[in-house]
């Protein structure tokens, strides 16, 4: 809501996940959303984005993400894909993700 999508996944591990639009929308759009940092703690004219799980995560990322597909009836979110980069504290390895979640 209000452009921001969290995710949870849950099971054997336990994973959460943010991703923040930029202020300009007021929902998750279709749409490549590059140069973001740690979701609280983002500029909101580009958005955020955090993942964290079994006690990782990032003090300070640089990351992506790109929605390649994103269904709404009415103002309800239906399904979307979703994948993502971040990369913490500047290190150049990079966790990388994808999610497709249908209602």
């Amino acid at each position: 809501s209000g452009g921001l999508l969290s995710v949870g996944v849950g099971g054997t591990e336990s994973w959460s996940g943010d991703f923040r639009v930029m202020s300009s929308l007021s929902r998750i759009e279709r749409g490549y959303y590059p140069d973001l940092q740690r979701y609280p703690f983002h500029n909101p004219v580009r958005g955020g984005l955090s993942w964290t799980g079994e006690g990782r995560g990032c003090n300070t990322l640089l990351g992506w993400f790109a929605v390649d597909r994103v269904t709404y009836s009415g103002n309800t979110l239906m399904g979307f894909d979703l994948r993502f980069e971040q990369r913490c504290e500047g290190g150049t390895a990079a966790l990388r993700g994808a999610i497709r979640w249908d209602r």
